[in-house]
């Protein structure tokens, strides 16, 4: 139903195949993913600590799990962590096996571009879908179907 299509254009949520997603709600940062070890839950939730914006407080939804992939990304120490929790409004990331969503406000079409550019650089392999709005996008009348992908 397009209320169905609508509600999936707007939240993240992790599925089984998605080993991590980070969303913003307010000021609160929920972490949720699943990991091989305690080790790496700890690595992984200090990583994205060292990026919040001032203020943020985080919900750790990690969960450890032996049957957990890996995940690859860590080891690159990306950045654009950074960005996303201090320049983008309801951000959220979902970082699967082989694709990446961002999604959030940006203040200007810039940021949003500048943005897009990072995650594909440090995310190189991954297919990346950078569904950032800012004040410039073009609005998508109720009529139409969302665009996919």
């Amino acid at each position: 139903s397009l209320a169905n299509k609508l509600e999936n254009q707007i939240r993240v949520q992790r599925k089984a195949d998605d080993p991590f997603v980070l969303q913003t709600s307010g000021e609160t940062v929920v972490l949720e993913a699943k990991v091989r070890s305690t080790e790496v839950q700890e690595r992984l939730f200090e990583f994205i600590r060292s990026h919040a914006a001032p203020g943020q407080a985080f919900e750790n939804g990690i969960q450890v799990s032996p049957d957990a992939p890996d995940i690859p990304w860590l080891d690159r120490k990306p950045t654009f962590f950074k960005d996303l929790l201090s320049s983008i409004n309801q951000s959220a990331i979902a970082i699967g096996s082989s694709i990446v969503v961002i999604r959030g406000q940006a203040p200007t079409k810039e940021v949003a571009e500048e943005l897009g550019r990072q995650v594909a650089q440090q995310l190189s392999g991954y297919d990346i879908r950078n569904q950032i709005t800012h004040p410039e996008t073009p609005a998508v009348p109720l009529a139409e179907e969302p665009p996919n992908g």
